[in-house]
C-alpha cells in the first residue's frame, strides 16, 4: 500500500471530512491500489493496519 492511503487516514483522523466521504473514498483508494499491485509494496504491519481500516470502512 502506499504512503498516500495511510496519509488519507491520518487526514481522517485529524478531522479533515466526515466518516461517510471517508469510508467510501477509502474503499475506492484501497482497491485501486489492490488492483494495481501496491498492496504488497510496505511491510506486514501497515498492510495489516490499511487493511483492517479497509475492513472498518466497508461496514
Amino acid at each position: 500500500m502506499s504512503d498516500a492511503l495511510f496519509e488519507f487516514a491520518k487526514r481522517f483522523a485529524l478531522g479533515e471530512f466526515d466518516a461517510n466521504y471517508f469510508a467510501d473514498e477509502y474503499i475506492r483508494r484501497w482497491r485501486q491500489e489492490r488492483d494495481n499491485g501496491s498492496l504488497t509494496k510496505d511491510s506486514s504491519v501497515i498492510d495489516e493496519a490499511l487493511s483492517t481500516i479497509f475492513c472498518l470502512s466497508d461496514n
